[in-house]
């Protein structure tokens, strides 16, 4: 009996380090995820208000402030592709762009 509780002890201790570590890097990826929102002027407006204002990034929503940060990324990957096509790099972005995607993008002389 003594040697099933010591066990079961051992266990407990080793899930709780477990459950330490897990949670020192959930805390690490919330900071880096609420520093790219900042960072890329993300609105947490709308996510407040669709939450009745919780306070900041959790564990529950999470996934909705990495959604804005992607479509955050996605616009501003977007206004780089548009100002290089108006400095002159239309040639090589299009040029990836059509072997990737297979669009096609008309010349503004209409060729």
């Amino acid at each position: 009996m003594q040697k099933a509780c010591s066990h079961v002890i051992k266990d407990s201790d080793r899930a709780n380090d477990r459950l330490k570590e897990v949670n020192k890097v959930l805390d690490q990826l919330r900071s880096a995820i609420q520093l790219l929102f900042v960072q890329l002027g993300c609105d947490s407006g709308p996510i407040e208000s669709m939450l009745g204002g919780e306070g900041g990034l959790t564990d529950n929503n999470i996934m909705i402030y990495l959604g804005q940060v992607e479509q955050r990324t996605t616009e501003l990957l977007y206004k780089l592709f548009f100002t290089k096509l108006k400095v002159g790099d239309a040639k090589l972005v299009c040029g990836e762009i059509k072997k990737k995607k297979k669009i096609v993008i008309p010349s503004p002389s209409g060729e």
